[in-house]
């Protein structure tokens, strides 16, 4: 992949650009990661484009790595009280009106711009998405009670965040109105404390013992996963770079997709995330 920074206008970056870019911060977390011994994955789409095309899925357009709780966390810590680099750690205590529980590593010469409407603008650049890797109870049953607890918990924040993100005067009044409640409930600042407090509710209901595992803190709780198949960690090339994938990566992909060689429809093969990329003019 090699695009020219000339070719590169004051508009929407096309595909091709996003994904040089996202490679482009994908190879500084891995060094940091390398450099602090930290432990990641890449994972989903990013995961089946190194396994099927070793690089991009031409028509994707992120990159999605997990990490363990405690590696992620130390990640965390490390960009926001050391890093000095072009990079930031965006998560809902670092950006306003960022409503995701995932965090996003953003490179900040470039600036994101949502699609979703009435949705509020929130500043953060070119990114990839860093999933946190979760106890997740003994069995499927207490998983998915957990999931939904977790699920309510930023389906409500959204509401705090993003009152008159919907369609129809009457749903908005409703969102309105809720969203006037939970701020009265949880007060202005309810992002400094929500990631914290939902983690704080997954740590009560879970223990290191557990044999299922998974991204219990996104807004629609990913596939349960096993455990063991994220207990040593190995390479692959992906764009002709070398990076971490966790040794049971093939049943981490069959329990979420199936036959993920397959190759979908040609009428699906095109990017499904509602924002755009522009470069940074101010």
């Amino acid at each position: 992949m090699c695009i020219n920074e000339n070719d590169i206008n004051n508009k929407a970056l096309g595909i091709t650009e996003v994904q040089r870019i996202s490679l482009k911060v994908l190879i500084e977390i891995d060094s940091i990661c390398r450099e602090k011994g930290l432990d990641y994955t890449l994972a989903y789409g990013t995961l089946i484009g190194a396994i099927r095309h070793k690089g991009f899925i031409p028509w994707d357009d992120d990159v999605d790595i997990i990490m363990p709780r405690t590696d992620y966390e130390k990640l965390r810590s490390f960009f926001i009280e050391k890093y000095s680099g072009n990079l930031k750690w965006c998560d809902r205590t670092t950006v306003k009106n960022y409503p995701y529980c995932i965090s996003r590593v953003s490179d900040m010469k470039y600036r994101y711009k949502t699609s979703v409407k009435n949705q509020k603008d929130f500043d953060i650049g070119a990114f990839i998405d860093i999933y946190p890797l979760d106890n997740y109870c003994d069995t499927e049953k207490q998983a998915f009670k957990l999931g939904r607890k977790v699920w309510l918990k930023n389906r409500l924040f959204d509401l705090y965040i993003n009152p008159d993100k919907t369609n129809g005067n009457t749903k908005k009044i409703i969102r309105n109105m809720i969203s006037r409640i939970l701020r009265i409930k949880y007060g202005k600042d309810w992002n400094l404390s929500i990631d914290r407090k939902i983690y704080d509710m997954i740590s009560k209901k879970t223990n290191s013992n557990n044999e299922i595992v998974g991204v219990i803190s996104q807004y629609e709780w990913k596939e349960l996963m096993r455990k063991e198949w994220f207990s040593s960690y190995t390479e692959i090339e992906f764009e002709n770079h070398n990076f971490l994938i966790c040794q049971g990566w093939q049943e981490l992909l069959t329990s979420i997709y199936g036959d993920y060689m397959k190759l979908p429809e040609e009428s699906k093969r095109i990017p499904t995330h509602d924002y755009k990329i522009e470069i940074r003019t101010d």
